[in-house]
């Protein structure tokens, strides 16, 4: 259904083609090697079995994360993005920049009860909570946390790691159960979590 959905929003524009008929440019998916001045456009996987592999993503959306990789490349040619965090600069990025960034972004309340439900999802505290759906959830989020962080040629823009956010929610939508428990003591935490919060995003800038 997610897969049915993100291609209606393309228009199915492009989607379901095979790898082999890309024309990548970043260094990773044309197979060139690591600093190579041959700028052109290829694809490596044109000549194997794995070219063959039907997408099932638009082509502007495939092309867009080759583009993204090659921004990261490039950077790290550079010797690194010029990157501000926490009132240090340097060349390069900090693993933990996107999820310190979010925590000053997002509404202190939602980083509160998506901590808090961690714990109450892995213990099955909730009710009609589902670890396969859970896993659902996370695995999504941990993925795309990891791949930007991965890079770290570059911490800039906390816009890289927005993609994530959705799954987050509805995984932190879970916590609003215990309203239907009988946990007294985290339905009146549900209750202060649920007050009116406005986000700080307008006004914090670490970027």
């Amino acid at each position: 259904m997610t897969i049915l959905l993100f291609n209606m929003f393309y228009g199915f524009r492009g989607s379901f083609k095979p790898l082999r008929s890309y024309a990548f440019a970043s260094d990773s998916l044309t197979g060139r090697s690591v600093g190579s001045i041959d700028h052109s456009l290829g694809n490596r996987f044109r000549e194997s079995w794995t070219g063959g592999i039907l997408i099932p993503f638009p082509s502007a959306f495939v092309i867009g994360c080759d583009i993204q990789k090659q921004d990261f490349e490039n950077a790290g040619r550079a010797g690194g993005h010029r990157s501000y965090f926490l009132g240090e600069w340097k060349n390069g990025g900090w693993k933990s920049y996107y999820v310190v960034g979010l925590v000053f972004k997002e509404p202190l309340a939602w980083i509160i009860a998506l901590l808090l439900s961690i714990p109450l999802v892995i213990t099955r505290r909730l009710p009609g909570c589902c670890r396969q759906e859970a896993l659902v959830l996370a695995l999504p989020s941990a993925a795309i946390f990891l791949l930007v962080t991965w890079q770290s040629t570059i911490s800039s823009h906390i816009r890289y790691v927005l993609p994530a956010l959705p799954f987050l929610f509805i995984w932190t939508g879970q916590f609003g159960t215990v309203l239907d428990s009988g946990l007294k003591s985290l339905k009146w935490l549900t209750v202060v979590l649920c007050a009116p919060s406005s986000s700080l995003s307008r006004f914090l800038d670490i970027e």
